[in-house]
């Protein structure tokens, strides 16, 4: 529909999805043969809008219930009328330069909202706490979010789940000039963090978190408000992707001890572990670590001994060199091991005796230059071998 000027005559009566491109500009006779005041099909349509609007435009959409708009910083709209809007994206289209971080997001969203995803707008969260139905946030690449309590997210009694993807967080009134931020309400399920600051080294903590399932958290950020180890009173976790630039192996141990819960877990960036690291983590049934140092030197060969019910492994760029007899001990239930991108020149021939319930194992990017014959005998499961940088696939 990218060539279409006037939308007078169209017929949108089996349209789910529009997107008006940003040439074209919304009055209050665009939308007028939508037949959204009807009760009928139309009011389980979507509508993405990406133009320059004016506030008129949206009287004849009050059944609307998922709205996109990607709109100019200073633009100001009141949806308040749209008591049926339960999803709203709004994304600023200007570019990072262009957005004064003092210029606060000036739209007037409705009570009964339910998921809300703010992109590129500075935003000033007290705006939002009449939004008590919420039970999806989503901030992403936001310069400034100002917050004015120390509990900011208590007003979202219903939220579930909360994003930051990029943002800093900023502060106003003496409240919060010391102590810690409450990240979430007491019912959050999902949380994600993404290289996140605060200002005036305000730290976050998430003491209230107790029945959060499953975390996002990337900390790749010299200036990040919390330290790992604030995040192992999350008891009730159940998966977590957890991405450091350097972690110890006493700070991941530390972290991990608790997570006694914890069935998926993809980490980034430790340094080195033993045979405690994992220990704990009894009923973990997938793991994938990242740019770590797995390296002979410092990892033991019966680090994975408790995690009997593990069917999925991936060490990923950990610089393993070797793989010796026991390395994946009592590791029986394994289905798929992701090994690509380490150090590898040698394999124990009895490296993979435990797996007899393999049935996809990856080798590419190492530097094998021989495997020894017998090496893949104890694969009696095995369907797909990658070798080499071509991912060479054999199919047994």
């Amino acid at each position: 529909m990218d060539n279409i000027k006037d939308l007078s005559d169209i017929n949108l009566n089996k349209v789910e999805r529009l997107k008006v491109p940003e040439y074209l500009e919304a009055n209050e006779n665009s939308f007028s043969k939508f037949g959204y005041e009807s009760n009928q099909t139309q009011q389980e349509k979507f509508l993405y809008i990406y133009s320059s609007i004016e506030q008129d435009a949206f009287l004849s959409l009050l059944n609307l219930k998922s709205l996109h708009l990607r709109l100019d910083n200073s633009l100001k709209l009141d949806f308040k009328h749209m008591f049926n809007l339960k999803e709203i994206c709004l994304e600023c289209k200007e570019c990072d330069e262009e957005i004064d971080e003092h210029e606060f997001l000036a739209i007037d969203l409705p009570k009964g909202l339910e998921k809300l995803s703010i992109i590129k707008f500075n935003i000033d969260l007290e705006s939002l706490k009449h939004l008590s139905n919420l039970n999806f946030l989503e901030l992403d690449e936001i310069n400034n979010i100002v917050i004015r309590v120390t509990k900011p997210f208590d007003c979202f009694s219903k939220l579930t789940h909360l994003n930051f993807y990029g943002s800093c967080m900023s502060h106003i009134g003496k409240e919060i000039e010391s102590g810690k931020i409450q990240l979430g309400p007491h019912g959050l399920q999902e949380l994600s963090l993404d290289v996140m600051s605060l200002d005036r080294n305000l730290k976050i903590h998430f003491d209230n978190l107790l029945q959060l399932k499953k975390l996002n958290a990337h900390l790749l950020s010299p200036n990040c408000p919390f330290k790992l180890t604030d995040l192992k009173q999350l008891l009730n976790l159940e998966e977590a992707e957890i991405f450091f630039l350097v972690a110890k192996n006493e700070e991941v141990k530390e972290l991990l001890e608790n997570f006694t819960k914890l069935k998926k877990l993809r980490m980034r960036g430790i340094s080195s572990i033993d045979k405690y690291t994992f220990q704990n983590l009894v009923n973990l049934e997938e793991l994938f670590i990242l740019s770590s140092d797995f390296s002979n030197e410092k990892s033991s060969g019966d680090m994975f001994v408790n995690l009997t019910k593990l069917f999925k492994l991936g060490l990923v760029k950990c610089r393993l060199e070797k793989l010796e007899s026991g390395f994946f001990k009592n590791l029986t239930k394994l289905k798929v091991l992701d090994l690509k991108a380490n150090e590898l020149r040698n394999i124990d021939v009895n490296a993979f005796e435990d797996l007899g319930h393999l049935e996809e194992l990856d080798l590419s990017y190492n530097k094998l230059t021989e495997i020894k014959v017998g090496t893949f005998d104890h694969l009696k499961s095995i369907r797909k071998l990658y070798l080499g940088i071509l991912h060479i696939l054999y199919t047994f």
